[in-house]
């Protein structure tokens, strides 16, 4: 079960998948992001990253444009749309936070911290004695 909600949704809207979630990740920070570098990244095929472009630009969430200089050369851009609508997703949830904050004492609010702030602690320390046994993870 995947515990990240950010990926759930993903899945649950937009049909996406890690791979599909990695490329849109790629097309946003690179903009001359090419199919070879995805394939590169992800350890996909060239059959497979054609389809998983072809799924993507279907969709809408990316486009492939021809480059300039060479017009053999294919980049792969976001469009912005898969963007836009986790942002607006996530500008609900966040409005759901304030009026559930909002209808909050001082006391739940101070309590809230405090139980945070405990399991904020008890994940570091086990990252931390991960990491002081050789796990590799270093805090």
């Amino acid at each position: 079960m995947d515990a990240d909600p950010g990926r759930v949704a993903d899945r649950a809207l937009f049909g996406l998948g890690a791979s599909d979630i990695k490329c849109l990740d790629l097309a946003r920070a690179e903009p001359d992001l090419t199919a070879g570098r995805i394939a590169g990244v992800t350890g996909l095929s060239a059959a497979a990253v054609t389809a998983l472009l072809d799924r993507l630009e279907r969709a809408g969430f990316i486009e492939r444009v021809r480059g300039t200089d060479d017009r053999r050369k294919v980049h792969v851009r976001s469009t912005g749309r898969h963007e836009a609508a986790v942002n607006a997703l996530y500008g609900e949830v966040a409005q759901g936070f304030a009026a559930v904050a909002a209808g909050l004492s001082d006391e739940q609010v101070r309590a809230y911290i405090a139980v945070q702030g405990a399991f904020n602690r008890a994940a570091l320390d086990v990252a931390k004695s991960i990491g002081s046994a050789g796990g590799g993870v270093q805090v």
